[in-house]
């Protein structure tokens, strides 16, 4: 662990948010963005490059809007867990960029998340399953009430 936040934060484990189907989406407030090793579906090992060097995969904490989301799971079969934890396969990957670049904001910034499973692409390969395909929207982050005038304003003789 290099990165100081992370050392923060802790390792945080949030049960897995699922979009079960084509047409099914999954909304909230991006809680955290973090990098992890990829793994092995099957076999739970880490993914590597050619290299050696291990594959990265993008997971998102989303704080989910149940009433905003379509068919999504969350943990156990039936509990709406608060927060969930979303593993950006590498088309979920590409249309999150997307979104960052459209709306011009980092995903460290974002704040407001939409992703959206559509119509499963085209295999390369007939043998293999056809791929999902996502679209994303996301929206910048907004500092929570009362800590703008702490950021902005000077401290004054009261506050010492």
């Amino acid at each position: 662990m290099t990165d100081i936040d992370q050392f923060l934060a802790g390792s945080k484990s949030y049960p897995l948010i699922k979009i079960n189907s084509e047409g099914g989406k999954v909304v909230g407030d991006l809680v955290a963005a973090r990098l992890v090793d990829e793994r092995d579906y099957d076999t739970g090992n880490i993914v590597h490059w050619s290299d050696g060097t291990p594959r990265k995969q993008i997971v998102l904490d989303i704080r989910i809007d149940w009433p905003a989301s379509i068919d999504i799971t969350t943990g156990k079969e039936g509990v709406n867990e608060e927060v969930g934890s979303y593993y950006c396969r590498f088309t979920a990957q590409l249309a999150l960029r997307e979104a960052c670049e459209t709306a011009g904001v980092p995903l460290s910034q974002v704040g407001r998340i939409a992703i959206a499973r559509l119509k499963d692409g085209v295999p390369r390969n007939p043998r293999n399953k056809p791929p999902q395909q996502f679209r994303a929207e996301v929206a910048r982050a907004t500092a929570a009430a009362g800590v703008d005038s702490l950021l902005t304003a000077p401290l004054t003789a009261d506050d010492i």
